[in-house]
């Protein structure tokens, strides 16, 4: 049985965990401005890049100037509320081009979140590329490789909704099943353990099976962190003042506590996780997570 695993981890996931080993904190910085020139880019011909004026910002040498003074932060509620509900009653091109056909409802455990996030086909392989390195890293005893079946989904008419696992399963079956069901579904019990995934994108993997977390650079998510102050509670007036004053990759220090912003290949942008995390190896990208805080009204 071990044999069929190795196969199966050779065979089918062709991502290597290894290849983030290579990056050192100027490649990842680099790496870092090159995805998010991408994604504003991919995103001037939206209704949201049009608002923000991306044509302008893609063409300029100031562009992570001009995106942090003119693209706010924003809460899920201001995603939804001004933009997502559009996608979600079937108009395209919105915050990311072409049609969304999935999102986000549930969570691992089958239970309504409350959250109705988009899921494009752009986000959709980098979730499973971050699910094959996570895979391919495993201990292959420790993985649970008997089939548990395809998630349910539900069909609206305007979408598909459910959990990761069961839009995953829908989108590619064949690579979902052989290689992604002991990442996404509840059966596999050290998931939580092993990788920190966020409303909008799978953003670290541990290394070790006491390590810190890994900031995975290279699969089309851009990241920002806002410093915590302790003295300082993050509401609405927190964020916006804040707004202009988050640092990029490069700017971190370590043992410094930051919330971790993210803006993803699926129309999520400047997207306020709640995640604390604390840079434990500034030049290696580890950090841990303290916890999650929530933006208070």
């Amino acid at each position: 049985m071990g044999l069929k695993r190795n196969i199966l981890k050779r065979v089918v996931c062709l991502q290597k965990a290894d290849k983030q080993h290579l990056f050192t904190l100027e490649e990842a910085t680099d790496m870092q401005a090159k995805t998010l020139r991408y994604l504003i880019r991919r995103a001037k011909i939206t209704a949201f890049g049009d608002h923000y004026q991306f044509p302008e910002i893609a063409e300029s040498k100031e562009y992570l100037n001009l995106f942090r003074n003119r693209v706010p932060i924003h809460t899920y509620n201001d995603m939804y509320v001004r933009w997502w509900y559009r996608s979600l009653n079937g108009e395209t091109y919105v915050t990311w081009p072409g049609k969304i056909k999935y999102y986000l409802t549930k969570d691992i455990h089958q239970q309504i979140t409350g959250k109705t996030i988009p899921v494009s086909r752009a986000i959709l392989r980098s979730y499973l590329v971050a699910g094959e390195r996570y895979y391919s890293m495993c201990d292959s005893d420790k993985l649970n490789v008997k089939s548990v079946g395809s998630p349910p989904l539900d069909n609206y008419k305007t979408y598909y909704g459910g959990t990761l696992a069961a839009i995953l399963s829908h989108h590619n079956p064949l690579r979902y099943k052989w290689c992604l069901e002991n990442c996404f579904v509840y059966e596999n019990t050290n998931r939580e353990k092993d990788f920190l995934l966020t409303d909008v994108g799978l953003v670290g993997l541990r290394y070790g099976e006491h390590g810190n977390f890994r900031l995975i650079v290279d699969n089309s998510l851009f990241y920002e962190f806002l410093p915590m102050k302790i003295s300082s509670k993050p509401d609405k007036e927190f964020i916006k003042s804040e707004t202009k004053h988050t640092i990029t990759l490069h700017e971190i220090e370590e043992d410094k506590d930051y919330i971790l912003l993210l803006t993803n290949n699926s129309g999520a942008w400047r997207y306020f996780t709640g995640q604390i995390v604390r840079f434990t190896n500034r030049e290696h990208l580890e950090f841990m997570v303290l916890g999650k805080v929530k933006v208070s009204k």
